[in-house]
């Protein structure tokens, strides 16, 4: 699936700071809850998805927008400290860094209000004015929570230097057709896709129906995630499941982005789309099984290890 000699890969996408409280039960309006243990981790999409490909043995950049307070040093600290090359991070002394508040419930659900802060201001200009990272990239990979404009330029750019480019369309938010046809692959869950397509996402005849809705709209590889594994709908093939691993999961925060993030390590890497889907089940896996996002990511040869007879070398 790559187009290039390279092995980088180029992750854009938002940086943030997670405070986490994990309590019995959510608060209603006007009430206070007790929590039972509180964390503090860095997080947004854009920068665990870096680190979880970083942790994989992947060569990565990251681009992203942070303000100059405690919580920007925190996450670009963090990041940097996992092997992600932090250099083109831009940081604004205007608008604050992104916070996300978490609270986290027993079954390991979680609710989650994200204050993006410079993640929103993060410009198509700015992008352009990296654009020799995409000259030198393999694999793109961006998500939704920095503005729409600028994910449609990452795109463009993406396919201009032919990458692969692939897309985690979360959160769900109105998006453009050229957002989806300069997509090579995207990876939504089943509520992000039944937004996109405007369909059901219960069963697996419809997952196929609405996933060809979005290969309708020029995306050529669709995987649609789910708690029991990952439905892969291609051009012209029928869906094809890949089932995940059963562990006993505390926190569900992250799951996603550590299988986009291993997803892009091994199609980087040279494997084909099935090794690198069944790669990314155990990478997700393994990652619920531990509180909060980048605490959770596995290093490459926990992922190997896990399950030795798998051919994921």
């Amino acid at each position: 699936m790559i187009r290039k000699d390279s092995r980088k890969i180029l992750v854009i996408g938002s940086t943030v700071t997670d405070l986490v409280s994990k309590t019995s039960r959510l608060p209603v309006k006007g009430q206070t809850t007790l929590g039972e243990k509180f964390f503090m981790a860095p997080g947004g999409k854009g920068a665990n998805q870096a680190v979880a490909v970083a942790r994989l043995n992947g060569d990565v950049s990251f681009v992203s927008k942070t303000g100059t307070d405690y919580f920007g040093d925190f996450v670009i600290e963090n990041i940097k400290n996992s092997g992600v090359d932090t250099s083109n991070i831009i940081r604004d002394e205007e608008i604050h860094s992104g916070v996300s508040l978490i609270c986290l419930l027993k079954d390991g659900d979680n609710a989650i209000i994200m204050n993006p802060g410079a993640n929103m201001a993060l410009d198509v200009k700015e992008i352009e004015n990296l654009e020799f990272l995409f000259r030198m990239s393999a694999v793109v990979l961006v998500q939704l929570e920095i503005p729409v404009e600028t994910v449609e330029k990452i795109l463009v750019l993406g396919k201009k230097y032919e990458c692969l480019t692939i897309l985690d369309p979360a959160p769900a938010i109105d998006l453009s057709g050229d957002v989806f046809l300069n997509s090579d692959i995207i990876t939504p869950n089943e509520h992000e896709l039944e937004t996109y397509a405007k369909c059901p996402t219960g069963t697996l005849e419809e997952i196929y129906r609405a996933s060809c809705v979005m290969i309708e709209k020029g995306v050529r590889h669709v995987i649609c995630t789910k708690s029991e594994g990952a439905y892969l709908t291609s051009r012209g093939n029928e869906i094809i499941f890949f089932p995940g691993i059963k562990v006993n999961a505390v926190d569900t925060t992250g799951a996603g982005d550590a299988f986009a993030g291993a997803l892009a390590s091994r199609l980087a890497g040279g494997k084909n789309l099935h090794e690198a889907i069944k790669f990314a089940n155990l990478a997700a896996g393994i990652s619920v099984k531990k509180y909060g996002a980048m605490p959770s990511f596995a290093d490459y040869d926990a992922v190997v290890n896990f399950n030795p007879d798998l051919d994921l070398v």
